[in-house]
């Protein structure tokens, strides 16, 4: 009877620590620095799928979607404060009222990305929660000002089957994104 015990607990074990390591092997990795990212994306072998680098784009009304990389996904101001252009080469979103701003990228008309690697650049003088929505669960960061320097860089890779449903920005006052690129995972040889 110990003996059947005993096979149960190590079993029951050994499935836990296999199941654990299945888990966390497909966690997503998010960097803030650039050269990082890069060196991941072409590690895997991954391709673009889009980019928008919001050049000459017109500022949409507050709270409606605004498409980025010909219309495949889509920025959205989750608060009542202003969008507008930054320098001609940025979108901005601001809270009159200093209450938090919140901005998220997702696919275009509310679905999910399906991207393998997403990065943006962006502009904040305070601290700042960046969210990736995967399909594995939610990969938080909390970027600060010294995490700014010197590209205002984040970018998150996923690992296995996993891929970014949406990101979300959430700051106090507003929220300057610019650059924004997608990646899909190498296409299969024939």
């Amino acid at each position: 009877m110990v003996i059947r015990g005993s096979w149960v607990l190590a079993s029951l074990f050994v499935f836990s620590v296999v199941i654990l390591s299945a888990s966390s092997a497909q966690a997503g990795v998010v960097y803030t620095d650039e050269t990082s990212y890069n060196n991941a994306v072409a590690g895997f072998g991954m391709i673009p799928a889009w980019a928008e680098d919001f050049e000459g784009m017109a500022a949409g009304a507050v709270g409606d979607p605004l498409l980025i990389g010909g219309g495949l996904a889509e920025v959205v101001n989750g608060g009542t404060g202003t969008v507008g252009s930054f320098g001609g080469s940025g979108m901005s979103w601001n809270q009159a009222d200093g209450s938090p701003t919140i901005v998220t990228i997702q696919g275009a008309g509310n679905t999910g990305l399906g991207l393998k690697a997403i990065s943006f650049n962006f502009g904040s003088e305070v601290d700042q929660t960046v969210n990736f929505i995967s399909t594995a669960g939610i990969d938080p960061i909390i970027v600060t000002n010294g995490d700014q320097t010197p590209t205002n860089f984040v970018g998150w890779v996923g690992i296995g089957p996993e891929t970014v449903e949406s990101a979300q920005f959430v700051q106090s006052g507003g929220i300057t994104l610019d650059n924004l690129d997608g990646f899909v995972a190498h296409a299969p040889e024939p």
